[in-house]
């Protein structure tokens, strides 16, 4: 049980989710609550995942809970340490390809071999839709804890959120990503900076078309505005508050970017001349606040 928020604080993200969630009625912080159902079109199939990632290089000494998740000795999807002994990343990654996987630990070289760890258990979340992104997340347990050195990063809780998580907010991501459409990963871990949009802008006819729910996060920028991104699935959204690092969301779906100017760069899909040219460039990410009490239920046993 969280414990009790002040009416300050309450009263805080009562205006953040009426206008972040415009379109949306009622609250969007029960996992449990059933969700309005996306739009027909296969989403997995228009908007795939990885993303092409830009951004700057980060040591990983900075960003410690960061993972690679992989699979045959090569990375696969990004995650995130939440316990010593958890990784949080999106239930796409482990939809279809479980056995092997293992998680990379303590470098920002992409191909490092040293702190990789075998996989003990996948939790996805049981309503998780591969074709809708709904529900894209899912949880890794090791085999054996991540060395002290490794700091988790920290759940949101309410405060967190009244003062990180509104619209104009520029919130960090990290990943290997892909640099190009063969689906090379970057070998230097990157990190981006991009600004938190109302869902009003990313539902719009020129976006995600009511796509993007009220479990989801939107962040980048309307296209022609910028075109950086720096995301894979499973990557973490970051915020900083009072000198700690916190787990906002999982990179969940959103369109490919590159870091030149001079062509666009697709991902072979027969609707990706449809999406490139409707859709900013923004990345959703599944709100890890949303599913806070899911999360929690399962880091405890109870799921």
């Amino acid at each position: 049980m969280r414990p009790a928020i002040t009416l300050q604080i309450a009263a805080t993200i009562a205006v953040f989710v009426a206008t972040l969630f415009m379109a949306s009625p009622g609250p969007a912080l029960a996992a449990s609550e059933p969700e309005p159902e996306a739009p027909a079109q296969n989403l997995a199939q228009l908007y795939p995942l990885p993303l092409i990632a830009t951004g700057t290089e980060v040591a990983a000494e900075e960003f410690s809970f960061m993972v690679s998740v992989q699979l045959g000795g090569g990375h696969y999807c990004s995650g995130a340490l939440i316990k010593p002994d958890w990784v949080l990343t999106s239930a796409r990654c482990v939809a279809h390809h479980q056995a092997g996987a293992q998680v990379r630990l303590g470098s920002e070289q992409i191909m490092s071999e040293h702190s990789l760890i075998s996989i003990q258990k996948i939790l996805r979340h049981p309503l998780y839709q591969y074709h809708s992104h709904q529900h894209d997340i899912a949880l890794l347990q090791l085999a054996g804890a991540a060395p002290a050195q490794f700091r988790p990063l920290q759940l949101p809780n309410a405060r967190v959120m009244a003062q990180l998580v509104y619209p104009g907010v520029y919130l960090k991501s990290a990943s290997w990503g892909a640099l190009n459409a063969r689906g090379e990963a970057a070998e230097q871990l990157l990190q981006q900076s991009l600004p938190l949009q109302a869902h009003i802008n990313c539902n719009g006819p020129t976006a995600y078309q009511g796509a993007v729910l009220p479990s989801m996060l939107c962040l980048g920028f309307a296209r022609g505005d910028n075109n950086n991104c720096v995301a894979d699935s499973g990557a973490p959204l970051l915020g900083f508050y009072q000198g700690n690092y916190y787990h906002l969301g999982v990179a969940s779906f959103g369109q490919s970017c590159t870091q030149t100017d001079d062509v666009a760069v697709l991902n072979n899909h027969s609707a990706d001349a449809w999406h490139a040219t409707r859709s900013g460039n923004y990345t959703i990410f599944s709100s890890s606040w949303f599913y806070l009490d899911w999360l929690e239920a399962a880091l405890s046993g109870n799921n």
